[in-house]
């Protein structure tokens, strides 16, 4: 796994990766600390994701401006 800075500093993202126990893994991303809860803002997707379907799911975010 690789791991790269690739937003502004200050800013967090939450990415997590389960397996359901019916749809198998899943993938969710989200503002992180404070916003994904306090929001309910992330977006969920069925495992494997690619890049389109990554930025989809990143864009559908309600505080995607902040990026």
């Amino acid at each position: 796994m690789v791991v790269q800075e690739t937003i502004p500093a200050g800013r967090e993202m939450l990415i997590g990766v389960q397996r359901d126990v019916q749809f198998g893994p899943t993938i969710a991303c989200g503002f992180g600390e404070i916003l994904v809860e306090t929001l309910n803002d992330a977006a969920v997707s069925l495992s494997p994701v690619d890049i389109a379907g990554s930025l989809r799911m990143i864009k559908s975010l309600e505080e995607f401006r902040l990026l």
